[in-house]
């Protein structure tokens, strides 16, 4: 029993020692596209009633960079995958990747959550553009109760039912001969869920190690 107890007890050390690294969680986001904005002449490979689905995969552990108690904004977003319609893209977002939490910043006083990736190179072209375009996308949940969040840390959101907005937007836009071109679309999210990050293997064994050594004394 105490070379049981003594095992249980180097894992669990061993575990808690270990250096920290990333903690991950992986978001999948769905709605549907209600407005289209489009004024470069080309056909879209979407339209209103086109369905959204967008992965992406968050830091847990990026810093908050701004000190205000009331507002975290972390660079937290690794990678996206992003199916709007027929058209499709993904990567690592290269210009700006942000999760801003605010809590209750506004008065009234309201919640928000707030994704936002820019990627200006061509994995996000859409046809008919030249170059490489600016690329916005975002997502945005707001609760004008106040009440969904306690803090401004970076939240795992789970759930749209706290939120009374729950929407994402899209813009590209680009100048050519000194003439802007755009597509803006937005529309409403219907769903979102979040894969959360189960604790380390090294940790799980040592404590159940550990319960089987108190167990047997």
């Amino acid at each position: 029993m105490y070379r049981l107890a003594r095992s249980a007890v180097l894992l669990l050390t061993l575990a808690l020692a270990a250096p920290a690294s990333a903690i991950s969680t992986t978001y999948t986001l769905t709605g549907t596209v209600d407005t289209v904005f489009n004024n470069t002449g080309q056909t879209l490979p979407f339209a209103p009633g086109s369905s959204y689905s967008l992965t992406m995969v968050v830091d847990q552990t990026a810093p908050d960079v701004t000190a205000d108690p009331t507002a975290g904004d972390y660079f937290a977003i690794t990678s996206y995958s992003l199916t709007l319609g027929s058209f499709s893209a993904s990567g690592a977002p290269p210009d700006l990747n942000l999760v801003a939490v605010n809590n209750a910043d506004s008065s009234p006083p309201n919640d928000r959550w707030l994704a936002v990736i820019r990627d200006d190179s061509e994995t996000l072209s859409l046809p008919g553009f030249l170059g490489r375009p600016n690329q916005w996308q975002l997502a945005i949940l707001q609760d004008d109760t106040g009440t969904a969040f306690s803090d401004d840390s970076l939240q795992v959101i789970t759930d749209l039912a706290p939120f009374s907005t729950t929407r994402f937007g899209f813009s590209w836009f680009q100048l050519i001969d000194g003439v802007q071109t755009n597509v803006n679309l937005g529309g409403n999210l219907e769903s979102i869920s979040a894969t959360v990050p189960e604790p380390g293997t090294a940790l799980l064994m040592g404590a159940a190690v550990f319960f089987v050594a108190r167990r047997r004394s």
